[in-house]
């Protein structure tokens, strides 16, 4: 969930300085691939992208599709197929030796749905974002988005009544199945019904320095790969989570519970 933050905090910063910018989203994939549907890349008129869609195979020619898509205003679906007929990658067939889907749009469409994903990533709960990707329906664009919570509640639009109504049905289904897949809704329109998941939240009991080492290690493991586990250090000794909040390396790295009961202590 860290790349989504961090690409929503870019969408924010750039659509407040008036930069164009292109959102490239895997929406699916086949075969073998470095990264899942629903990683994303945030290629900005000026500067670095954000993001990442490969291990380096993919990312110049989705830049260069992004700058097309900026300068004409609207969505586009592109695939690349990378299979081989022979194990030619390392003789392992390991890297880029797969097929994947992107869709990349322009981001001011996806800006419109950041305070409630926002507001999601905040409140630790899941949620599902409907994009529409190809429609044969009047009034229903490819980019257009409708946003699905668990308790049925909804923002946005995918521009037709009927529509949504049938892709919420699918959002609910999938929030309590938890994945993420391409559906067609109303026979002619096909979108990307993506569930984002709070990430793990991992508890280290005591506040010893074995667990002083290892919070700031999770940690880091948590900012390396996006859906890793945030850790939270528990002990009932306020002092001992003093002492690692004062930490150097702990510092900013975890949430720290002071005074927390024990799990084998009594009321």
């Amino acid at each position: 969930m860290s790349e989504i933050t961090d690409v929503l905090e870019a969408i924010e910063s750039l659509e407040a300085q008036g930069q164009r910018m292109a959102l490239a989203t895997i929406v699916a994939v086949r075969g073998s691939t470095y990264r899942r549907p629903g990683a994303r890349l945030l290629v900005p008129e000026e500067g670095a992208p954000i993001g990442n869609l490969s291990g380096g195979c993919l990312e110049g020619d989705v830049a260069d599709m992004a700058r097309v898509v900026m300068d004409e205003g609207r969505a586009r679906l592109a695939g690349w197929d990378l299979t081989a007929d022979d194990d030619d990658v390392w003789g392992l067939g390991l890297g880029c030796n797969g097929a994947i889907e992107v869709f990349i749009e322009p981001a001011e469409r996806a800006a419109a749905v950041t305070h409630a994903l926002r507001e999601a990533l905040e409140q630790e709960r899941s949620i599902c974002v409907v994009t529409a990707l190809e429609s044969d329906v009047a009034g229903v664009e490819p980019g257009a988005r409708l946003v699905v919570r668990p308790d049925g509640s909804i923002d946005g639009s995918l521009g037709d009544t009927d529509v949504d109504a049938e892709a919420t049905v699918g959002a609910k289904e999938l929030l309590a199945a938890g994945r993420s897949e391409i559906r067609t809704l109303a026979g002619s329109v096909r979108a990307f019904v993506e569930v984002l998941e709070p990430p793990l939240r991992l508890v280290l009991c005591g506040a010893g320095h074995d667990a002083m080492e290892r919070a700031p290690e999770e940690e880091e493991r948590h900012h390396a790969a996006d859906d890793g586990p945030e850790s939270t250090l528990e002990d009932p000794a306020e002092e001992q989570v003093s002492q690692v909040a004062e930490d150097e390396n702990a510092r900013g790295t975890v949430s720290l519970v002071r005074g927390a009961r024990s799990l084998g202590s009594r009321s």
